[in-house]
């Protein structure tokens, strides 16, 4: 039986296979995908991904898909070319059975021609990391009989959705996009983990989304907003900007920048614009609030009201005086310095650094 807490930590992200299936293609889309997998890294404590290969079939006959923990199913653990789907479709493909105590011939329960076919999987991408990170686990999970009989319940009211009727004419294939948006989902609910899908399987949701049946989870898109480089960071680098002390408060501000931008822009208007901002506003105040532009004047100042109010007469003791305040002035710098390193700002600032010269040493 699965045991869907084993892996859960405080802030997760799960990304399904099923649910990813159809960006996922070899060159350029999985490129893209890495760099948003770098992203999400930033964002969340833990990432889980499908372990093995997921496939899925379906056009105006029928449907079926298969999930292989162990990658040996149709293509293996290679992703699947752009030329592969393009050149399935209108493709006939059957589905043949026979019962276990019969040696006949297999009849075909299935006969379609292919709408959409898709197979999936990270094994490339788990291959191409250049260490195993502890934050990033590859899991097998599967739904209770309950919760798939759950899964069926909430897609049929998707099946009928105008936005996929006018993508996919046939209701198989609307199925089989549905079924694995919610299969996604509810298994993320069970992790306790947010969901990534991507942007076919999202857009199943974009009518929960608007009735608030579901939430979207903010901050991704204000990160590569305000620092695009960040999701050309080597993987190594992504895994030393997950220690700095400041990385949870700027998660939490980024999403609250990203918040505010789409309240500003909901009547119209540029949404990272608004984002961009809505950041520099926060990042405005935050400084003005801890006093990090001050440090110089504070010293000076330090020093002439020693001068001014020391009880020492003569050159000696202006000069104890003036030696007495730069001292203390000095360890307070030094102590706001070790405080606003540990600050969002300063990891934002040192995540803009790190993303800004990876960016060149990719050129």
């Amino acid at each position: 039986m699965p045991n869907y807490q084993d892996d859960v930590t405080e802030t997760q992200l799960y990304v399904p296979l099923r649910g990813n299936a159809y960006g996922l293609l070899a060159g350029a889309p999985a490129a893209a995908f890495v760099r948003s997998l770098k992203v999400a890294a930033v964002m969340h404590d833990q990432l889980f991904l499908d372990e093995g290969s997921w496939s899925g079939i379906a056009g105006p006959g029928g449907k079926t898909e298969w999930r292989d923990p162990q990658g040996t199913g149709p293509g293996g653990l290679t992703l699947q070319p752009p030329r592969e789907r393009a050149a399935s479709r209108g493709r006939d493909w059957h589905i043949a059975m026979r019962p276990s105590d019969s040696e006949g011939p297999m009849r075909a329960i299935i006969r379609s021609s292919t709408t959409l076919s898709m197979r999936a999987t990270f094994e490339p991408i788990r291959q191409s990391l250049p260490r195993a990170f502890e934050w990033i686990d590859f899991v097998s999970h599967d739904l209770y009989p309950d919760d798939k009989r759950l899964t069926k319940r909430l897609a049929s009211a998707e099946v009928r959705d105008g936005l996929l009727s006018e993508a996919f004419p046939d209701r198989f294939t609307r199925s089989l996009i549905a079924e694995s948006t919610m299969h996604s989902l509810v298994l993320g609910m069970r992790m306790g983990a947010a969901v990534r899908l991507d942007g076919l399987h999202r857009s199943v949701l974009a009518a929960r989304l608007a009735r608030g049946e579901a939430r979207p989870t903010l901050g991704g898109h204000a990160l590569v907003a305000t620092i695009p480089d960040v999701r050309n960071l080597p993987w190594e680098e992504v895994d030393e900007v997950r220690k700095m002390k400041g990385i949870p408060r700027l998660r939490a501000i980024l999403a609250d920048v990203e918040m505010a931008a789409l309240e500003a822009t909901a009547e119209g208007g540029d949404l990272d614009e608004a984002i961009l901002r809505e950041y520099h506003e926060q990042y405005r105040r935050a400084t003005d609030d801890a006093g990090w532009t001050g440090h110089a004047v504070s010293v000076l100042l330090g020093a002439a009201t020693s001068v001014a109010t020391t009880p020492l007469a003569g050159p000696a003791g202006i000069v104890v005086g003036v030696g007495m305040a730069a001292a203390t002035e000095t360890g307070s710098y030094f102590l706001r310095k070790r405080r606003r390193r540990d600050t969002w700002m300063a990891a934002a600032d040192d995540l803009r650094a790190r993303a800004t010269r990876s960016h060149g040493d990719s050129n």
